[in-house]
Formats: structure tokens, sequence, C-alpha cells
């Protein structure tokens, strides 16, 4: 299937990755738990000075939705650049062109709104229990600065895209460009808006105002603990992530569209409920060697590019699923978000 540039248009916080192996010492030390993400605040204002001077490291460009955006260019191709869009905020510093370089080079098209005299946003990787579990603190600096403005200067991406994929990180700081977003695809039948929880503190902190687009949403990502998180502020009665992801599949406001809820578990079976066919359905994980895992940073996000290829290319919501996976797997056996050399292959899945 030919896909037109700009089918997809992820909107999100473009940060550079500051990954390092640390110690359980150093997460305590800064208040941070293994597998969570948080956004800096005052204590963390030493975080990347101590990092950079006791740990090795590396450095990425990343952002949750940046990684997402770079990963479904690769499943579609090559062959097609541009048929991914990415839409966000950073400064005019060497670290933005960096990124701005790597990320034409993956294919996708990058529309960034620079800021005067705020740095490019930063985010600490955190790896810990060899790999296996990582902590983020993000330092946003230009990439929370994204508003109704700089989402006008690219509004006619949004209006001609298929799908818009927009992270739960936005909550916290570009509500107004958002829910301009949600209004937008809610009256037109023909368009996509996929969402993700993100992270636990999102639901914590912003949870009301995921309460007000959740109707919106076609199509939601969340990890196990990220719908746990959410289910907690509402109050919900529930036993499992199955009934946690049925139920967030009948928040829906148009019912005349698809609406699917995908639940990630790490090792553990993807759980998707689709509201049409009415069906929830689980989905294994192929067993992959402790050793063999790297990083498992961008994990999510990688999934999410993959389903997102492939819903835009008109697959059965089952090889979305798979490609999903397939792209996740890809990512956790290398450091950093690193897109593979080779051309994606659908057999391989």
């Amino acid at each position: 299937m030919s896909l037109s540039k700009g089918s997809i248009v992820c909107i999100g916080h473009p940060l550079l990755d500051v990954i390092a192996d640390v110690d359980f010492e150093f997460l305590e030390s800064y208040k941070l738990k293994p597998n969570n993400a948080v956004r800096a605040d005052i204590s963390h204002q030493s975080l990347i000075r101590d990092l950079l001077t006791k740990y090795e490291h590396r450095y990425v460009a990343g952002g949750s939705a940046q990684n997402t955006a770079r990963y479904a260019q690769w499943v579609i191709g090559r062959k097609s650049p541009e048929v991914v869009t990415f839409i966000g905020t950073v400064g005019k510093d060497e670290l933005s062109k960096h990124m701005t370089e790597k990320a034409t080079a993956d294919g996708v098209k990058v529309l960034y709104s620079y800021i005067d005299d705020v740095p490019t946003g930063t985010c600490a990787v955190l790896l810990t229990n060899n790999g296996l579990w990582r902590s983020l603190c993000a330092f946003l600096d230009a990439s929370q600065i994204f508003n109704e403005k700089s989402l006008n200067e690219h509004w006619n991406c949004v209006e001609n895209a298929i799908i818009t994929y927009c992270t739960g990180f936005l909550l916290g700081t570009s509500y107004g460009a958002v829910s301009k977003v949600v209004k937008f695809i809610s009256t037109h039948e023909e368009k996509y808006f996929a969402f993700n929880l993100s992270a636990p503190y999102v639901s914590e902190v912003f949870g009301y105002r995921i309460v007000e687009i959740l109707p919106f949403i076609d199509i939601l990502f969340a990890s196990d603990v990220d719908c746990t998180a959410f289910a907690t502020h509402m109050k919900w009665k529930v036993s499992n992530i199955k009934e946690i992801a049925e139920k967030l599949c009948l928040e829906t406001e148009c019912h005349k569209k698809q609406r699917i809820v995908i639940i990630t578990q790490g090792k553990e079976p993807v759980i998707v409920v689709d509201r049409l066919s009415r069906k929830t359905n689980t989905f294994e994980v192929p067993v992959i060697a402790d050793e063999k895992v790297v990083d498992t940073n961008g994990a999510g996000d990688a999934f999410v590019g993959g389903f997102l290829a492939s819903f835009v290319s008109q697959k059965p919501l089952d090889e979305c699923v798979k490609c999903g996976i397939y792209c996740a797997r890809q990512i956790i056996q290398v450091s950093g978000c690193i897109i593979p050399s080779s051309e994606y292959c659908q057999t391989d899945v």
C-alpha cells in the first residue's frame, strides 16, 4: 500500500537522552524508582552533573514521541520517506542540530519550533538490573514550551494526517495543544487520535485531564503500571489488568469509530481490547534471553511505532500488534533508541 507523506504525525517532547548504567544507591539518592518516569524538579538539579562525573554514559536522540516516529518510519521503509512527521519544540543550539540530523537520516520529517535562550531538553536514562529496568528523569527545558502557537505553525500537518499521536507527557505542559488536536479529530471520522498514558505520574497528577480527553481517544496505549495508576485515580474496583483494559475501552464518545486499547506488560502477553468486535485478545511476547537484553529504554515507544505503521497501512489488528512486539524486541537488544541498519521485513515478524 502506498502511503502519502505525513500520514502519521507524532507530537511530543524531543529530548537528548543521556544513558548510563547506575546502581540502586544512585536512584535512591535522587528518590527515583526503577521502571518509572518523572519530570525533573529542584531536587534533581545536580543529577546530570553527577551522572556525567560518576558513570560511563552515551548520548542518543530521543524523547518518547520522537522515538515512536523514527520506528514507525523504519517499518514503513526508506523508499517512502517522510510518511511520518514529528512536531515539537527545541532550543537554538547544537543539541537540536544533532537531533534534526539523526531523525532526518531515519526518514522522519522533523518540524521543530525553535525557542530563544532556552536549551534543548535532555533526559537521564538510568539503567539498573543489567539494563532490564530503567528510570527516566526528564529535564524538559525547551520541549515543554510547546503550545497552541507552536502547533499552529504546523497545523496543516494535523489536518492532512490519518493518525495523530500524542504522549501523556504533554498533558502537563501542552494541554491546550492536545485539546485542539482532540477536538479537530473527533469531528473527522476518517482520522484517528492515538494517545499514550506514558507514565504512572501522568495519571497521578493529570488524571483529570485524561478523563477529559479519554472519550475521544481512538487508539489508547499504556503499560500495565500506567493503566493501574489510572485505575487507582478513577477508584475503579478491578482485580486485574484485563479488566482495566476493558473498562478503558468502554469510555468512548464517537460510537461510529473504532476504539482499541493496547496494554503492554513487559515480558507478559500484550492485552488488546477492540470495541467494535467486542473482543479481548492476548498476544504472547517471544522470550528473549536476559543476556541478550541490553537496554529496555524505548521499548514501549518502538512498540507504538510498529503498531501505528501497520495500522495506517490497513493491516489486520493482530499484525499491528505483532509488528509492535517485533519492534520492541529489536530495540531492547541495542543500547539506546537505535534504528536497525537493515530494512524492516514483514516475514521476520
